[in-house]
């Protein structure tokens, strides 16, 4: 497993919270979890979980945000232990027009 630190963020990250559903192709096979949204930004988010996740895969993720759900492309781009589980830094992939513009409307919701 790879751990790496946060790299620069190209966009304003907002602290938020909200529940998140990761299913990431590993090399063990799909991965699906649970965690909880520590910030997001139209480029990507940070989620907390209550396990480790390997890093550069690629997934889904269902993000819910004030009861606005919506399911993004994703890949891992950073993870690294804390207390209680693993802070995951994860990167949108190539979302289509549409989920880009539903994302900004829940970013400006906040």
């Amino acid at each position: 497993m790879q751990v790496q630190g946060a790299q620069r963020r190209r966009e304003p990250r907002i602290q938020v919270s909200g529940n998140v559903r990761l299913l990431v192709d590993s090399a063990d096979g799909l991965v699906t979890t649970h965690g909880q949204l520590v910030d997001l930004s139209e480029g990507g988010f940070a989620v907390h979980l209550p396990r480790p996740m390997d890093t550069h895969h690629a997934g889904r993720v269902n993000l819910v945000v004030d009861g606005k759900a919506l399911w993004l492309p994703m890949v891992t781009r950073w993870a690294r232990a804390d207390s209680g589980g693993w802070t995951v830094g994860c990167e949108f992939d190539r979302p289509t027009p549409d989920k880009v513009q539903a994302l900004r409307a829940m970013l400006q919701r906040r």
